[in-house]
């Protein structure tokens, strides 16, 4: 997972990889033109249901989070903040399972933990 998109291995492709939502994209509606993003109606990137998912431009993402009011990161409550502290004591694993809960990246989620960010 990357930025909590999901990552599907893909030989011959040009990165070895690519996003699940843009293959769940192209198996089920068609083609990505080039320079297009694959946009998200729900605001969950490991989300790979066809009907959350359109085309836009970066322009188009922009918009779309400023329509939003989402600026790239989730906010969370003190309380949301504790919990995911609490409960990442874990390890890595519960960690990555925090982010899917929370709709965030591992990443920013360990930013939590490590006392980077609180959001």
């Amino acid at each position: 997972m990357t930025d909590g998109y999901g990552m599907i291995g893909l030989p011959g492709h040009s990165s070895g990889s690519i996003s699940a939502h843009r293959l769940a994209y192209t198996l089920c509606i068609g083609a990505i033109p080039y320079g297009m993003y694959v946009l998200h109606h729900c605001d969950n990137p490991p989300c790979v249901n066809p009907a959350h998912l359109f085309l836009g431009t970066q322009l188009d993402n922009l918009h779309d989070r400023d329509s939003k009011k989402r600026n790239g990161q989730t906010k969370l409550t003190e309380d949301q903040v504790e919990e995911i502290r609490r409960r990442s004591t874990a390890g890595y694993g519960v960690q990555v399972k925090l982010a899917r809960e929370f709709g965030m990246s591992a990443g920013q989620i360990c930013k939590i933990v490590h006392g980077v960010t609180r959001h």
